[in-house]
Order: C-alpha cells, then structure tokens, then sequence
C-alpha cells in the first residue's frame, strides 16, 4: 500500500489490487489509525496492518482480526477524477466489511 495525506489531511493508505495482468485502485482507502488508542499502524510483509504498539492487527481491508482495537479502521472513498487526479473523501456507503453486511460485499467486487 501507498501511504499519502488524504482526506482531510489525516494519513491514509491506498491499496491497489491485480485485475487482468493490470493493477487497479481500490474505491476505498484505510485511516492509518489503529482504533484502540490511536497509534499509527503499519503494513505487514505478509498482508494486512498491524499496530506496533498494542498489537492489533487487520486484514487487507482494515477489519480486526485481533484486539484490543474494538473497530476496523476508518475508510475513505477514492475516485480518479475526470483530469486524472486523485480524489478522497467521506466514506458514506455502508461499511461492506460488516458480517451483518453480505450485499454491502457484493457491490465492493462489481
């Protein structure tokens, strides 16, 4: 994953993914704020983030695999904008990594 200044100044990571040979952005980038106490996660050679400090880790799309931290890690949406340029914003759509959430899944893959 990148790391970048993106929504609202706050530290980010963009994650792009292999579709036919091509890499592709992602529609939704990851708060790089570990939820339990705020430290700063890290991405991990084997995939997913970790929090050096309490260890918490995530998977690749920021859902908690193991605590202390109580939440996944906040998303942003991420759009190329018609002059190519990078654009993030506020996550609004239901949070698709929810298990209560099977459609909020289907509609990330389309």
């Amino acid at each position: 994953p990148d790391l970048v200044l993106g929504y609202q100044g706050e530290p980010y990571f963009l994650l792009s993914r292999v579709v036919d040979g091509l890499p592709q952005l992602e529609k939704f980038a990851l708060l790089v704020e570990c939820t339990h106490l705020g430290c700063l996660v890290s991405d991990e050679p084997l995939g997913g983030f970790a929090c050096p400090c309490h260890g918490s880790k995530y998977s690749r799309e920021g859902s908690v695999t193991r605590g202390p931290a109580p939440r996944s890690l906040k998303l942003a949406r991420v759009e190329v904008g018609a002059d190519g340029n990078l654009q993030m914003g506020e996550w609004l759509d239901v949070d698709f990594r929810s298990r209560d959430n099977r459609e909020g899944e289907a509609a990330l893959l389309l």
